[in-house]
């Protein structure tokens, strides 16, 4: 469940470069997750050409070229998060958080593939399903962001126009922080097809791990 916090507080990561490294979302250097052989600051992607295997959303494919990605977290970096959830501020990258919550989905038992960085349109995965009866196509959006800064109205209301221009079945928004009071009740709106997961959400999926 989504908390219902009240937007306040600083943006993002933090007011100095002294504090966070020379961006804001730089991970700080020395991380314990150079030591679990993952690098914070790489991310490998797929050449920019499209999947030789079939498209498994014909309709879907025909709005949008996925360029697909290998995921593959390994279970050590899952259990250090499950063991430090509050790292995921201070030790990982954006784009290092996206390919974590893909890995989750994908243990979760769908098949995934992040979207191309530059040209992911509000959405940064996605999360399917398919078997004899039918198919399931969900969008999903990571917002790594610190505690103080909260998810509002417009991220949401944004999600859903994508999802709808695009017909997709479902979307989710998956934050390291949480979200505005008017962003549930926007979302409640949509009934089932969307899904906001907050800190205590990721905290549940990350407990499986340890």
């Amino acid at each position: 469940m989504a908390k219902n916090i009240d937007d306040s507080g600083p943006g993002y990561f933090g007011e100095t470069p002294e504090e966070y490294g020379e961006y804001p979302w730089e991970p700080r250097d020395g991380s314990q997750l150079y030591k679990l052989g993952w690098d914070p600051h790489n991310r490998l992607r797929y050449e920019d050409k499209q999947s030789e295997t079939e498209p498994l959303f014909d309709n879907i494919y025909e709005l949008i070229k996925i360029v697909p990605q290998i995921v593959e977290v390994n279970n050590e970096v899952k259990q250090y998060f499950a063991n430090h959830p509050e790292k995921l501020f201070t030790e990982i990258s954006s784009d290092k958080f996206e390919e974590l919550i893909a890995d989750i989905l994908k243990d979760f038992g769908f098949q995934v593939e992040l979207t191309k960085a530059t040209r992911d349109g509000g959405k940064d995965i996605y999360a399917y399903l398919k078997n004899v009866v039918g198919s399931f196509l969900m969008y999903v959006e990571c917002k790594r962001w610190a505690p103080t800064h909260h998810v509002g109205i417009e991220i949401v209301q944004r999600m859903y126009g994508v999802q709808q221009a695009h017909k997709a079945n479902k979307s989710m928004i998956v934050t390291t922080s949480y979200f505005t009071a008017p962003a549930i009740e926007e979302s409640k709106l949509y009934e089932n097809l969307m899904a906001l997961s907050d800190y205590d959400t990721l905290v549940s999926w990350l407990n499986k791990y340890k």
